[in-house]
C-alpha cells in the first residue's frame, strides 16, 4: 500500500512540473516592524511567466536558463508594477522590485516597501496572468503585526481589502 501510494505521489509531481491545467500565483506579504518594511514574495511558474511577459511584447525570454534576455528583470519589473495594485492605511505605494531567483519549474521574485511603520489595512489588487489565463487564481497570504491572513482572488474579483489590528 504504501508503495501505491509513493507512485501516486511521484507521478502527480512529475506531471505537475511538466505540464499543468492549473494557472496559480502566490503572493507572500510580511510587515517588518523592525526595519519599518512591507516585504514581499511571489511565486510564478515559470512557463506562465514568460508566456505572460511574451504576449507583452518582450520576445522569448529563456527564463532560467543560459540564454535569459538581459533586461528580463525589468520586464518582470514592470509588469509586476502594472499588475499589482497596494495601498497601505489608504495610500497607494510604489512596488520596489529587487530580483528574482529560479527553482527548477518556479520563478521566484521579490519586492518591498520602504518606510512602513503600521499597517492597519492592506488593499491588495492583483490581476496577474489574468490578461492570459482565464482560470488564473492568484493566492496572498499575509503576517502582519503576529496575523496571519489569505486572500483568493480571480478574473472579477481581483482587489480586496483587510484590516489588522
Amino acid at each position: 500500500m504504501k508503495k501505491f501510494l509513493l507512485l501516486i505521489i511521484l507521478s502527480f509531481s512529475l506531471t505537475a512540473s511538466s505540464v499543468h491545467d492549473f494557472f496559480v500565483s502566490i503572493t507572500q506579504i510580511d510587515h517588518n516592524e523592525e526595519e519599518q518594511i512591507l516585504q514581499m514574495t511571489f511565486k510564478f511558474f515559470t512557463d506562465d511567466l514568460e508566456k505572460v511577459l511574451e504576449e507583452q511584447g518582450t520576445g522569448r525570454l529563456y527564463l532560467g536558463t543560459e540564454k535569459e534576455v538581459e533586461q528580463t528583470d525589468q520586464y518582470i519589473e514592470k509588469y509586476l508594477q502594472q499588475k499589482i495594485e497596494l495601498e497601505v492605511n489608504d495610500t497607494l505605494v510604489i512596488l520596489n522590485y529587487l530580483g528574482k531567483e529560479q527553482e527548477e519549474d518556479v520563478t521566484w521574485c521579490y519586492a518591498e516597501v520602504p518606510k512602513v511603520k503600521r499597517v492597519h489595512s492592506l488593499n491588495v489588487r492583483n490581476r496577474l496572468f489574468l490578461e492570459t489565463f482565464d482560470s488564473q487564481t492568484n493566492i496572498i497570504h499575509t503576517h502582519i503585526h503576529q496575523q496571519k491572513k489569505s486572500l483568493l482572488l480571480s478574473k472579477g474579483h481581483v482587489a480586496e481589502k483587510l484590516h489588522y489590528e
